[in-house]
Order: structure tokens, then sequence, then C-alpha cells
């Protein structure tokens, strides 16, 4: 698994382009939070955090930073 011990957080993720890049990532072993506008992540996924919302939103976006802190660690300081 190559991307195991990897953290990453994954825009667009409920479909398309950004869903297949997810669906690689779990399958290489890396621990994910999701991101897209659909409500659910795809049923393959039901495992890993999905925080649905528009990156547009300057409170969603700040939201999901702190999402991110806390589920997959990490942070400067």
């Amino acid at each position: 698994m190559r991307l195991q011990n990897v953290n990453a957080v994954i825009t667009g993720a409920t479909s398309g382009i950004g869903q297949a890049v997810a669906s690689r990532f779990r399958r290489e072993g890396a621990s994910l939070l999701l991101t897209g506008r659909r409500p659910q992540p795809p049923e393959e996924h039901s495992d890993d955090v999905c925080l649905p919302g528009d990156l547009n939103d300057e409170t969603f976006v700040s939201e999901l930073a702190d999402r991110a802190a806390n589920h997959l660690g990490g942070g400067s300081g």
C-alpha cells in the first residue's frame, strides 16, 4: 500500500474525477476526508468522513480545515 500513513483531503470526491481519486487513494491505504456538493459519499467510501459543502463558502472552508485537523491530525505549531 503506497499511501499507508498518508492523510488526504479530497475535494469533489462525491462524483467524477474526485471520486476516482478518492477510490484510488483508499485502495492505496490513505486516510481520507472527503468533500463534495452531494450529501453522501459513494457507497465504497461509507467508512470515510465526508463533509458536504461548497468551497466558495468561507465558513465551510474553515469548518473543513478544522475537521481535517481533528480527523487526520497535523497542523502547524
